[in-house]
């Protein structure tokens, strides 16, 4: 579904990703995980459009997009979920799912009522809010809303950059099960996570990220067992 082709990018004139490689299979949920500076969000935002190649190229679903702006990007298929939630904190919880909705053009209110009952669905906490300004919400309710306008989007392939940041043992929890939900409903998922326990408890596969370079990949399964991941990542 997903290829990153010797994906070479910058902030200014720093190189943050040096010839990065990477593919995710439909239905797959892929892990990106590694040290903080590593380059893990730097990714997710060249997929997203974001952040400008200097170099490589992306494929989706064999039609290269790296050239797209990010709103044709969304527009194609590719959700994303920022870190850091990124709601819109003057609008209110239904103006948030609106906005992540808006790259549908010419979307029925049926069609708008029915995808906001899919979110409500799997977090409920939010309907009772849906008046409510983003602002004055809870971490975990902003990471829920996050995660909500992204799906808003119809996404074939979402990204989510560190979901878990800053929740509770009892949200994360509640977060790894919407996530395999997403999945289940044929949602593919790039994954990146400081908390890897998590990560691996989720995915098929994993790429370890450090310094802009891809470390060591593989199936999760076997990772786990690798003495420079339990050491760096799964270490208790």
């Amino acid at each position: 579904m997903l290829k990153l082709e010797n994906v070479t990018a910058s902030y200014g004139f720093a190189n943050v990703l040096h010839n990065i490689d990477l593919s995710i299979e439909k239905n797959e949920i892929v892990a990106l995980i590694g040290a903080n500076g590593a380059g893990k969000s730097t990714t997710l935002k060249a997929i997203s459009g974001v952040v400008k190649l200097n170099s490589g190229q992306i494929l989706f679903n064999d039609v290269r997009i790296d050239k797209l702006r990010p709103e044709e990007i969304v527009s194609i298929g590719i959700g994303h979920v920022p870190e850091g939630r990124r709601v819109f904190p003057g609008l209110t919880v239904l103006e948030n799912l609106e906005v992540g909705a808006s790259g549908w053009r010419g979307m029925k209110s049926t069609d708008l009522s029915r995808d906001l009952d899919r979110v409500f669905e799997m977090f409920p906490a939010l309907k009772p809010r849906i008046k409510q300004l983003a602002w004055s919400m809870s971490g975990g309710e902003q990471q829920m809303l996050a995660i909500s306008r992204a799906l808003m989007s119809r996404p074939k392939l979402l990204l989510m950059d560190e979901p878990s940041l800053g929740l509770s043992p009892l949200l994360v929890q509640n977060l790894t099960e919407s996530i395999k939900i997403i999945r289940e409903n044929g949602t593919t998922i790039l994954l990146v996570e400081q908390n890897a326990k998590m990560a691996f408890d989720l995915a098929d596969r994993a790429y370890v990220l450090e310094v802009g370079e891809i470390a060591l990949s593989g199936y999760t399964k076997d990772l786990r067992t690798d003495d420079r991941v339990k050491a760096a990542y799964l270490a208790a």
